[in-house]
Order: structure tokens, then sequence, then C-alpha cells
């Protein structure tokens, strides 16, 4: 990636041909969900974002969830929170965080990756929400 790719219209190209991509699929699999996070850069608002956290949970009824961890649902939601930080996007940052909680589960089941991961969404909320945070 190109410095400040990320900002850059080139993403929100690519996240817009994606996000087409995506909503055409009946059925997505493993591979769908990991491209999933470029679909949501493009988006501006906070129902749209909605609108994907819908279509995100009904891809993850369909496909076996064996394979669809708490790290690959952080995964899809990084890069838009990432995006909506670094263009000041205050409600977009909100939404996302709000989206991206992903209910608890058994911590056997969450790799140690995951678990960091997680950390990490938890200092981008103390930080969007002015909060000390435990290092």
């Amino acid at each position: 990636m190109h410095q400040n790719w990320l900002q850059s219209p080139a993403a929100t190209e690519l996240s817009k041909t994606i996000s087409d991509e995506l909503m055409a699929m009946e059925t997505w699999m493993y591979a769908e969900f990991r491209v999933a996070r470029y679909a949501m850069l493009h988006i501006e608002n906070p129902a749209g974002i909605q609108m994907w956290a819908q279509l995100l949970n009904r891809a993850m009824r369909k496909f076996d969830q064996r394979y669809i961890n708490q790290n690959t649902v952080l995964d899809i939601f990084e890069w838009p929170l990432l995006r909506a930080i670094l263009l000041g996007k205050r409600e977009l940052e909100e939404t996302l965080l709000q989206v991206a909680q992903v209910p608890d589960t058994d911590p056997a089941d969450v790799m140690v990756f995951g678990r960091g991961q997680q950390r990490f969404f938890d200092i981008y909320a103390a930080i969007l929400h002015d909060q000390p945070h435990e290092r």
C-alpha cells in the first residue's frame, strides 16, 4: 500500500467495486469475508455501515460459522474504522465501533491474536472517547 492509501480516491473506487460484487453474491465463502474489509471504505454515513452490518450478519448465518470467528469480524471493521479516524468522521467512527462489538465467546475459541485485536478496538474506543486506557 502506498502512503495515505486508505484516504485515497483509489481506495474509494476499489471499495465500491468490491461492495457491488459482494452485494450481488447469494452466498459468501471465507474469501469473501476476507475482502469485506475493503467493501466499507467508501461508506460515508452510519446508515450505510448499519446496512453492511446486517449484510454481514446474514452472510454469516448462511456460512459455516466454525470458520468465522471474532478475528474475522474485527478484521472487516478495522480498516473502515481507521479510515473514519483519519478523515475525522466522528459519527462514522462511533457507528463502526458499535457494530464491531462481538459477543463474548468462549476464550478457548478465540485465538490469542483475536484477544489482542479486540484490545486494539478497546484502545480505539478509549482514544475516541478521550478516556485513559491501561497499557
